[in-house]
């Protein structure tokens, strides 16, 4: 079954989105079994769903998640709020999906 949040959603492309607005949802592609990332404003709370159950990494600079990373199952809308120092988010699936995120000005 859906979520039926996620159609608050705005189908944005992920690799072309250089800023990430509060409240203005970003779009990553998934491919199975490789690790996609995104810079993201430090010290910032994030909304993150996926369609596909996937696994994810926060940090300071680049990163790679995988898949003992933290989980994110599929449908579940989930809060991530950063520390002063991480500034990415990496995501891993083994199957192919979407995720979107969104910079919040706190969690619910």
């Amino acid at each position: 079954m859906a979520n039926p949040r996620s159609a608050q959603y705005a189908e944005v492309n992920w690799a072309v989105a250089v800023h990430m607005a509060p409240g203005v949802p970003q779009k990553v592609a998934l491919a199975g079994g490789a690790s996609a990332g995104k810079a993201v404003q430090a010290g910032s709370t994030l909304r993150i769903i996926s369609s596909t159950p996937c696994q994810y990494r926060v940090g300071s600079g680049a990163q790679v998640a995988v898949a003992d990373d933290n989980d994110l199952p599929a449908n579940t809308v989930e809060y991530i709020t950063l520390l002063s120092t991480q500034d990415n988010i990496a995501f891993f699936s083994a199957a192919a999906g979407t995720v979107k995120v969104a910079v919040c000005s706190g969690a619910p």
